[in-house]
């Protein structure tokens, strides 16, 4: 728990410094950070990183961008997209961490979106009683439908984890 905790944290910096410059990442996804011998993570693959001032949910001929089951439903829906879209995919990562699973899963992308816009995931402490109780309210709270029930940056993130 202790080094999954230090992953989140420096996770979190990571977040909080590309988001500092008014970039999102937009396709924030386990395979997306590696965390080398020394446990030093690394935020990886910055290709569909925008500038939150010019950034939208598609690309100019009308594609969704991003990895589905990391989406945020804002993603999903084509709206304007800030650094909380990074944050929904962030708790999609940690609810994956604690639980061993996704917080929704489908056989198609359509499924998939309609659950995410829709349906609220089982509680992690459901599914695992052992589950660290603040990094499951943490993850919990990532994964709300709306931006504005969500953290609304990383360095509040960062602050709940370490209580």
């Amino acid at each position: 728990v202790g080094r999954m905790k230090d992953a989140l944290l420096q996770l979190c910096e990571a977040l909080s410094y590309i988001h500092g410059y008014g970039l999102i990442h937009r396709d924030l996804k386990p395979s997306n950070v590696m965390v080398d011998e020394d446990r030093t993570v690394r935020l990886m693959d910055f290709g569909l990183a925008r500038y939150i001032s010019d950034d939208s949910a598609v690309t100019a001929d009308g594609r969704l961008v991003g990895t589905f089951r990391y989406m945020a439903p804002e993603q999903i829906l084509g709206e304007k997209l800030d650094t909380r879209t990074d944050l929904y995919s962030l708790g999609v990562i940690l609810y994956e961490l604690l639980a061993g699973r996704p917080p929704f899963e489908a056989r198609s992308p359509y499924e998939l979106w309609q659950k995410v816009l829709e349906v609220e995931p089982v509680s992690i402490g459901v599914l695992n009683p052992a589950a660290d109780r603040v990094m499951a309210r943490v993850a919990h709270r990532l994964i709300r439908k709306e931006p504005d029930d969500r953290f609304q940056t990383s360095e509040e993130v960062y602050e709940a984890l370490i209580e």
